[in-house]
């Protein structure tokens, strides 16, 4: 076959299968139209028993608003310590003794929050750091740890409680101090400082009773500190009133880092947080966390605050 009979004969031969597509396409029985075979055990002339308006969506209710029962309006609940709770300092968690611990947690009931994080054996200096290591080398495993023979000025503290300000003075806020929690949408403040109670090094204790002193939910936020420089917060709520509980938790978050003098000097502060997008449905409970979106560089994350704050 010559050159040209060949560019004559394969167009034909594409264009024909071609044409076969289409018409098995446009003449094949329409399986998800109107007029087409209807599904195997139904009938193509049955009425539907009930149509949707048109251009109408339909959305499955969420689980919590199926049978949900009616909530008790409270009128006067309160935050009170156990009764016998002392107002002592609370223990620190942890330990500044680098046989001991990696950092210790200087606590407070304002919030049942942290007032202080700071570094067992990271320093400012690196004079600092000469002078803790030839005392690491002289001290005994049972030798007292004393603080007098590091230089504590020099301390690498990462975060500490800082002042809120506004017009007419100034509030500490701890780290990742409790605010406050709303029952059944009446609002309760979890910021006092005298309704905690430490039961425990790390561990502070509030009940939350209504207006004739009956209890109506336990609360409890204890202080972990992880293998390395792991930190984690259990925050529960209990409910002790025998009636549905809606819970609503609002607390402080991570305090602002201070900018690292070290490098190159570029600021390297990130914002990073995650949430549950379906909580309490079994199986769908993902943690939404480590996405661009959800990881920002401290610029973004103070340009999306004052844009925030100014918008009416």
């Amino acid at each position: 076959m010559s050159r040209r009979a060949r560019r004559i004969i394969i167009p034909l031969l594409a264009a024909a299968v071609c044409a076969g597509i289409l018409w098995v396409v446009f003449n094949a029985p329409n399986r998800r139209g109107s007029g087409g075979a209807a599904p195997s055990g139904a009938s193509a002339t049955q009425p539907a028993t009930q149509s949707a308006q048109p251009g109408a969506a339909t959305t499955a209710p969420h689980p919590s608003a199926i049978d949900s029962p009616a909530l008790t309006q409270f009128t006067s609940l309160r935050a009170v310590a156990p009764a016998g709770a002392s107002q002592a300092l609370p223990e620190p968690l942890g330990s500044l003794d680098f046989r001991r611990a990696t950092m210790q947690l200087d606590l407070t009931r304002v919030g049942a929050g942290i007032a202080r994080i700071a570094y067992s054996d990271i320093w400012e200096t690196a004079e600092a750091n000469r002078i803790a290591d030839a005392y690491r080398k002289r001290l005994g495993p049972a030798d007292p740890f004393d603080l007098t023979q590091v230089d504590e000025s020099q301390r690498y503290v990462l975060q500490q409680e800082q002042p809120f300000v506004w017009s007419n003075g100034s509030t500490l806020i701890p780290i990742l101090a409790a605010h406050s929690v709303v029952i059944n949408g009446s609002l309760v403040s979890l910021f006092e400082g005298s309704i905690w109670s430490e039961t425990a090094v790390g561990r502070f204790e509030t009940t939350i009773v209504d207006q004739d002193g009956k209890p109506v939910a336990q609360i409890v936020r204890q202080h972990i500190l992880k293998p390395g420089y792991g930190l984690v917060i259990v925050q529960q709520v209990e409910n002790v009133s025998g009636q549905p509980l809606e819970v609503k938790w609002q607390q402080y978050g991570p305090l602002d880092l201070r900018t690292d003098q070290s490098g190159y000097n570029l600021d390297r502060r990130r914002f990073a947080f995650g949430y549950l997008a379906y909580p309490g449905v079994p199986g769908r409970e993902t943690a939404l966390y480590g996405e661009d979106d959800f990881d920002l560089e401290r610029g973004q994350a103070m340009k999306r605050h004052n844009k925030a704050v100014d918008t009416p």
